[in-house]
């Protein structure tokens, strides 16, 4: 099973306790993500303290799904390679 599948899953989880306040604040989380923004949402503020610290946690685990989809698509690009590359030296090396 690939690294990104178990961290997916634990996202599910984690946004799937989430209160619905605290879920709206994880959705603009991920919309400032895709938009490259780096502030936090006002709503965070609004939380509850328990609230606040599983909307951060969901928010990590995000971030540590996109690092582990992007090194997962550098290893497959990189087998890739690996195999072409060996297909081509086969075909050369035939009489």
């Amino acid at each position: 099973m690939r690294h990104s599948t178990l961290i997916r899953a634990e996202l599910e989880d984690a946004v799937a306790g989430l209160t619905p306040a605290a879920r709206a604040v994880f959705e603009d989380i991920k919309r400032m993500d895709e938009d490259s923004g780096s502030e936090l949402p006002e709503g965070l503020d609004a939380l509850r303290p328990p609230e606040r610290t599983s909307v951060i946690g969901a928010a990590k685990l995000l971030e540590e799904l996109a690092e582990a989809e992007e090194a997962e698509e550098a290893d497959d690009l990189r087998r890739s390679e690996d195999i072409s590359r060996l297909k081509t030296a086969q075909r050369t090396s035939r009489p």
